[in-house]
């Protein structure tokens, strides 16, 4: 309530006086630009009372819901369970999932979260998906990769880039023609929509569902975040729909037809050509060192070097095109405007022709070795497509115990919160000149790049 004051208080403030000249042709306007100033912050400091108010009322309403369904209330989910709900919703972006209710259904094999999703997607203009969502984790089920949405202006589009799969049913035009069902398993997907999901579905307009293995996420309907008497509603709708799925799994025969792998074939891929798969990056570190680094390999990973070379030959252009001050001003500021530009490009070129040699270096001779996963917390700088976190790796360099702290996109985050949970070893590799310098073989393959639908996790055998 008091961020709500503060903030309504200082745009109204600030809006009424840089557009004084207009109010004042009313009659009823101020003669002064303190008293609108004053008029613009009280009315904004009422609405922002007013917001806040609105927000504390439905959290409190959230917590005695949860109370009387004996439930376990969090004021913010773990990173793992938001990037584990983006990412079966198919997602992309900065994700946060607040206000959750965790509960334990009576079978006590089921857990069910209920919270509310924010996902901010970064681009031209930011935009924010804000959904409440209901997760489910059941022991017993077995899903294959699936997300059902409903057809919406811009997801076909999507799906002609990316190649992404649009199943269809011929039987039943009207489902088809409403939501857009794609999945790693085409066989599969199509065995778990039986006649009673797709009854179901095309009788109604129901949720956004996504699911795999023993996990299945439900978003509401509504594009926004319910109230305590709606969230209640809404949980018995997902309760339903997960008896619905919990059904259908049964009948789904994994063992018949393995799970096909998808990758990204329609335009998205053929913009970039330089695709790693798993294989070739497994191929890759087993060559001898010295290793020969293929293009493709490289690029990922040297990108910031040539970001950093583009920025230092700016500013040696810069520093070209300040020559020509000497002519027309004081030497003194003459030197100052090209030596400045001067010095800042010869930094950025060393610090990328530094920055280039150290990533190769590591790539040829790193040596590959095995470690554990020791913490996983969110990075404080983001990348402006998707979150960042820092892991903290322990193994064995050079015969001595080595502690590195490497840098990973959220696109294989989950495989990494795996083999920390399981203590499990993960591959990397480490430069045998700085041991602290170290990549995960994982981060040597781009098949991860790809919308959440298409991902491949990694093959454990091959790692080894």
């Amino acid at each position: 309530m008091f961020v709500g004051l503060v903030i309504g208080t200082v745009i109204l403030g600030t809006l009424s006086l840089a557009f004084f000249d207009y109010f004042k042709t009313f009659d009823w306007c101020p003669e002064h630009r303190w008293k609108v100033a004053l008029l613009g912050a009280g009315i904004g400091s009422f609405i922002g009372i007013l917001v806040g108010w609105t927000r504390i009322r439905r959290h409190h309403g959230l917590k005695r819901l949860a109370s009387s369904e004996a439930a376990e209330f969090m004021e913010k989910a773990s990173d793992r369970l938001a990037e584990r709900t983006k990412t079966l919703l198919g997602k992309l972006g900065f994700a946060s999932l607040k206000d959750v209710m965790k509960l334990v259904e009576k079978d006590r094999q089921t857990l069910l979260w209920i919270g509310d999703l924010s996902v901010v997607t970064a681009g031209d203009v930011q935009s924010v998906e804000r959904r409440t969502i209901a997760a489910f984790q059941h022991t017993g089920l077995s899903l294959p990769q699936f997300i059902l949405q409903r057809r919406r202006m811009g997801l076909g589009l999507l799906k002609t880039m990316i190649g992404l799969q649009d199943i269809r049913f011929a039987d039943y035009t009207r489902f088809s023609d409403t939501y857009h069902l794609s999945g790693c398993s085409q066989h599969l997907v199509t065995q778990l929509f039986d006649k009673s999901l797709l009854d179901h579905f095309s009788a109604r307009r129901s949720c956004e569902i996504g699911g795999e293995g023993d996990w299945l996420i439900v978003a509401a309907p509504q594009r926004k975040y319910l109230s305590a008497a709606s969230r209640k509603l809404f949980s018995n709708q997902a309760r339903e729909l997960f008896s619905l799925f919990a059904a259908a799994c049964r009948h789904v025969d994994t063992s018949a037809v393995p799970q096909e792998t998808c990758s990204p074939t329609g335009l998205l891929d053929k913009l970039r050509p330089a695709v790693v798969s798993d294989s070739e990056a497994t191929a890759f570190l087993k060559q001898p060192v010295p290793r020969s680094v293929p293009k493709q390999i490289a690029r990922p990973h040297i990108r910031p070097a040539y970001i950093l070379a583009i920025c230092g030959a700016f500013f040696l252009f810069a520093s070209c095109i300040s020559i020509m001050t000497l002519f027309v001003a004081p030497i003194t500021v003459a030197l100052w405007l090209a030596g400045i530009p001067l010095m800042l490009g010869s930094v950025l070129l060393w610090a990328a022709r530094w920055f280039r040699r150290k990533q190769l270096r590591l790539l040829s001779y790193g040596q590959v070795t095995l470690g554990f996963i020791q913490s996983v917390t969110r990075a404080i700088l983001q990348s402006q497509t998707c979150p960042r976190y820092r892991v903290q790796v322990q193994y064995e360099a050079m015969g001595t115990p080595t502690i590195s702290v490497v840098t990973l996109s959220s696109d294989f985050i989950e495989e990494v919160w795996k083999a920390q949970e399981q203590n499990r070893q993960v591959p990397l590799m480490y430069d045998p000149h700085a041991p602290q310098h170290c990549l995960l073989a994982w981060q040597l393959s781009t098949s991860w790049h790809a919308h959440p639908s298409m991902r491949k996790p990694p093959d454990g055998s091959e790692a080894e």
